[in-house]
């Protein structure tokens, strides 16, 4: 059976979500978090609606969790265990803001790649990197991403992203670059985050240099829905097993599929 989760990500149901371990999970969850967030899916799910509900559970669920975006396509052998608590993020949609004097945007990780272009075509302005998806929203498509630079493309995500807002597996709030180039200066950690899948931490929103739209660079290619995904190779590397217990030393955080 296929069951829509509210964030038009189809999955296949191996847990009935009326059952009483659910609805103890789901008042455990409702308490942690001061507000019920359940979705009825075929996973036991959660839709939080801003970063401290987000922190919250971090800090208080002691289970394992892994993040989805709007528009991640499930793998037909996606089966995750009934101990596994899936977090929607499509509902993360607290804030946009456009400087036009910095020629930046900040915005939340829940919001629709088609939106945030549609509302900067508005005021005239574009983030290039932007323009080579029809779907998905910010944070997954930054958590799915390859950070590796791209020999010979002008339009990729190091050109464009100067900052990112993290929160981290155990809860903590982690701010990483900002609205200049000179706040970026120093040690890369975005990297670490972009291209991770949700395995150590959720990006909760982004900072993103702007362009005009009469005079943005061309797109090198449209992509495809999962193209510019780190290969296995690069994610392997990039997650050994002590970076992996820096970020995620109880091993709470599952990549998302």
């Amino acid at each position: 059976m296929m069951t829509n989760v509210k964030n038009n990500a189809k999955v296949e149901s191996p847990v009935d979500s009326t059952t009483g371990e659910n609805n103890r999970l789901r008042g455990q969850i409702a308490d942690i978090m001061g507000v019920d967030r359940w979705v009825e899916a075929d996973y036991p799910t959660v839709a939080p609606v801003s970063v401290d509900e987000v922190i919250l559970l971090f800090k208080g669920y002691p289970g394992i969790i892994t993040i989805v975006g709007v528009g991640t396509n499930f793998p037909a052998n996606y089966s995750p265990t009934a101990d596994v608590l899936t977090l929607l993020t499509g509902r993360l949609v607290g804030h946009f803001e456009h400087s036009a004097l910095g020629c930046t945007i900040e915005v939340s990780a829940g919001w629709q790649i088609k939106d945030v272009r549609a509302r900067l075509a508005q005021v005239g302005q574009c983030v290039p990197s932007l323009d080579r998806f029809e779907r998905g929203t910010i944070g997954g498509r930054l958590a799915a991403i390859s950070s590796y630079v791209e020999i010979g493309r002008f339009d990729g995500w190091n050109n464009y992203l100067l900052g990112l807002e993290i929160i981290t597996s155990d809860g903590e709030f982690l701010k990483i670059g900002g609205r200049s180039i000179k706040d970026v200066a120093g040690y890369n950690l975005k990297s670490l985050f972009t291209g991770s899948r949700g395995a150590i931490g959720m990006i909760a929103s982004a900072i993103f240099r702007t362009k005009p739209l009469d005079n943005k660079l061309p797109v090198v290619e449209r992509e495809s829905q999962n193209a510019w995904s780190p290969s296995p190779a690069k994610q392997s590397a990039k997650y050994d097993p002590a970076l992996k217990r820096l970020f995620d030393p109880r091993g709470r955080m599952r990549p998302g599929p």
